[in-house]
């Protein structure tokens, strides 16, 4: 709810942020997060979903199917230990998507990326995915169990 406000909050029309979630895969109230997840999407943010640990996270991939299905494609997820091994890949993974939410969010507002702006900006996300010493941060010291 924090970063629904602030992203509310946006004074520039052209800012937009994204929002790291980590999770152990425990919802309390499904319901309740997947109106959450459907309510955000009329904002400037993308919700990214990283599972930790051992979990079935067949919860989040199902909430993630159903947002993204049942307003503007917002939320993307994925599993650590799927790619503890190789970080890039899962920084690859999570961000996939997010250059198709920022133009989808703008195209709905009647902004229209120039396309040096948005080569510029897919080019940006998809190199960060690749900068190990970014994604090896989010990897490093957890002990995820056998992947």
């Amino acid at each position: 709810k924090a970063a629904a406000h602030r992203a509310q909050g946006y004074g520039a029309p052209l800012r937009y942020g994204i929002l790291l979630v980590l999770t152990d895969g425990i919802v309390s109230d499904s319901d309740a997060t997947k109106r959450l997840m459907h309510s955000v999407s009329v904002l400037p943010l993308t919700v990214v979903m990283v599972g930790i640990g051992d979990a079935d996270f067949a919860v989040m991939d199902e909430m993630v199917r159903y947002s993204n299905a049942t307003s503007r494609p917002n939320a993307a997820f994925a599993a650590l230990r799927r790619h503890q091994h190789d970080p890039a890949e899962l920084a690859t993974e999570v961000l996939r998507d997010v250059p198709d939410h920022i133009v989808g969010y703008f195209r709905g507002r009647g902004i229209e990326p120039t396309a040096t702006a948005t080569a510029t900006a897919t080019a940006s996300l998809r190199g960060a995915a690749r900068e190990d010493a970014l994604v090896e941060s989010l990897g490093s010291g957890l002990s995820l169990g056998p992947g």
